[in-house]
């Protein structure tokens, strides 16, 4: 069932996997941009952003430590 999310948008959902965690990093950074509008050195932010996003994971796991994450994936058409 969530393997084929969408079949009319190609949209498909998977367990994410050990390979994922850059990819799951990368989206945490990217959704916190007004951080690089505080003024601060860029090294300074990229620490407290992988600061956060570490604290985030180890919070997630502590208070649900069933759940699991999930990758959603939308394949191109090739047919285009």
């Amino acid at each position: 069932m969530l393997s084929q999310l969408n079949p009319l948008l190609n949209i498909s959902v998977r367990p994410a996997s050990d390979d994922d965690v850059f990819i799951m990093a990368e989206l945490f950074y990217a959704t916190r941009s007004d951080f690089y509008q505080l003024g601060l050195p860029q090294t300074a932010v990229d620490l407290i952003l992988q600061q956060q996003y570490q604290l985030q994971q180890m919070s997630y796991k502590s208070q649900f430590p069933s759940s699991r994450d999930y990758i959603l994936c939308r394949q191109a058409d090739l047919s285009d």
